[in-house]
């Protein structure tokens, strides 16, 4: 048993030793797997030798694995948005409106650039940690982080048009109304940009809801 543990650590040890940018999805969740399993099986054996150590040594290294699974995650979504600024820049001012929001020919260059960064790299792995997230609070931890990160860089983009939209209310808007609208303008904006196509259901409406009033009314200011 004491060498099937070591084993089992050194294991995933080296397969979380540093950043994942050069794993596939499988391989992370894999992993992830493997340490699920290490540590629901000290948990489970108490009687054994060391199993309280090696218990806590699984803890702590999938601690450092989600740790590596978010910076894996944010790097995907910082590369799909320099993707979108860069399609932007081929779109001319002349194809943009008065008020200077993105027109339907940059919105859709947009769509498909940061959709063709994001699909093979995170979907499968935000579904398997999605699937966790019901009964493991350290994955549903995990994915409000990346919820979190995937709806700044996500408002981020669309928010020149969010303030376009909303100052065309004019001065007078209250901080209800801007709320109201701004919240609006951010679910279409979910359809048209085809949120769903990027990630999981749960991680794009976790997303949405973590759009809270202060970051809408600031716009409006």
């Amino acid at each position: 048993i004491l060498s099937g543990l070591v084993g089992s650590e050194m294991c995933i040890r080296d397969r979380f030793h540093g950043p994942l940018q050069g794993s596939s999805p499988q391989e992370i969740l894999d992993g992830l797997s493997q340490l699920d399993a290490a540590i629901k099986f000290t948990e489970s054996h108490p009687e054994y030798i060391d199993s309280a150590k090696y218990h806590s040594k699984f803890n702590q290294l999938q601690g450092r694995a989600f740790s590596l699974v978010k910076s894996y995650f944010q790097e995907t979504v910082l590369s799909a948005v320099v993707a979108c600024k860069e399609a932007a820049e081929t779109i001319g001012e002349e194809e943009r409106g008065d008020d200077h929001n993105m027109s339907v020919a940059e919105i859709t260059l947009q769509n498909v650039k940061f959709r063709a960064v994001m699909e093979p790299r995170v979907n499968k792995l935000m579904c398997g940690i999605q699937a966790n997230a019901d009964e493991s609070d350290e994955y549903a931890s995990l994915l409000r982080e990346c919820a979190s990160i995937y709806s700044k860089a996500r408002f981020d983009l669309v928010r020149s048009n969010i303030l376009g939209e909303i100052r065309k209310f004019g001065p007078s808007i209250t901080p209800t109304e801007a709320l109201k609208q701004g919240s609006q303008i951010i679910l279409e904006a979910a359809e048209i940009e085809a949120f769903r196509l990027s990630c999981p259901e749960t991680l794009v409406t976790g997303a949405l809801h973590q759009i809270d009033s202060t970051s809408i009314t600031s716009l409006a200011i």
